[in-house]
């Protein structure tokens, strides 16, 4: 971000349009002035020039302006980039340029169940690799049992735990039909338990297609309340999971050292074994 002192030493762009309006304004009236200097050619051409100057310094000025506006967007760390999956387009264009990845978050395919066309760019993101170096993945997810436990807060209906909750049903049946393969007539009456399976299976057929970039995962019996994704330890995008009916999972970018630094350890206390 521009300093205090820089930017009052920069001329506002107003004062100079103000002086290049007031030089055109002399200029109009040379005609109607009596004195013979004014109507000197050289003076005249003078003026015109200092005009001419003028406006272009103004627009530089302008330019300038822009430019540190700019410059002090960009400088800010940290910035919101919206609510979940609204930010997984972000996500998966960082993933595509980054080398080196560390990702903590709760399903090995993330979103497959409310977006599963970002879920399957993702995917593809994952397991691209770009230049002479492969992409390395560290991952950290949620183990089966805990995901047994998990899914059922998202789907589940509060008077019949065991059946799928109306919003969800459509979501559910969707990813029954499209991952599981079920008859659509099957995947429409499916049960919480048929759906928490069909899921944990794709979670493990989504690992095995990783494998070339996916390296040593690792799968806790864990909540996380924090998820996140590192990228080359230089940006990351983190999110606060919601598990409540109608929240909802926001996401934020940063650029801030020490933030990611303390994203990375958290995940590394996560998955040092407890005693």
């Amino acid at each position: 971000m521009p300093s205090r002192s820089t930017r009052h030493n920069l001329p506002s762009a107003r004062t100079i349009v103000v002086l290049v309006v007031a030089l055109f304004a002399v200029m109009a009236a040379m005609p109607f002035l009596g004195a013979d200097w004014i109507r000197d050619d050289r003076v005249r051409a003078w003026v015109e020039v200092a005009g001419f100057v003028l406006g272009v310094l103004g627009f530089a000025i302008a330019l300038m302006h822009v430019r540190h506006l700019e410059r002090a967007t960009q400088s800010i760390s940290t910035r919101f980039l919206g609510p979940f999956p609204r930010f997984l387009p972000q996500l998966v264009r960082l993933l595509l340029r980054a080398q080196d990845v560390e990702i903590l978050c709760d399903y090995v395919a993330y979103g497959a169940l409310v977006a599963p066309k970002q879920a399957r760019e993702y995917e593809a993101a994952l397991k691209n690799s770009t230049g002479a170096r492969k992409k390395n993945v560290r991952l950290t997810v949620m183990n089966d049992e805990r995901l047994r436990t998990y899914t059922p807060k998202f789907v589940a209906d509060e008077k019949q735990p065991r059946e799928v909750r109306p919003e969800r049903r459509l979501d559910v049946s969707n990813f029954l039909q499209s991952v599981a393969g079920m008859p659509r007539d099957d995947a429409a009456h499916a049960n919480v338990a048929t759906f928490i399976e069909a899921r944990i299976a794709n979670e493990h057929a989504t690992l095995a297609r990783l494998k070339e970039t996916v390296h040593d995962p690792q799968a806790l019996d864990d909540e996380f309340s924090v998820y996140y994704w590192i990228f080359d330890q230089e940006r990351a995008i983190f999110s606060f999971p919601a598990l409540s009916r109608d929240a909802i999972e926001y996401g934020f970018e940063t650029s801030d050292q020490a933030l990611i630094a303390a994203l990375s350890d958290l995940g590394q206390r996560l998955r040092t074994p407890r005693p």
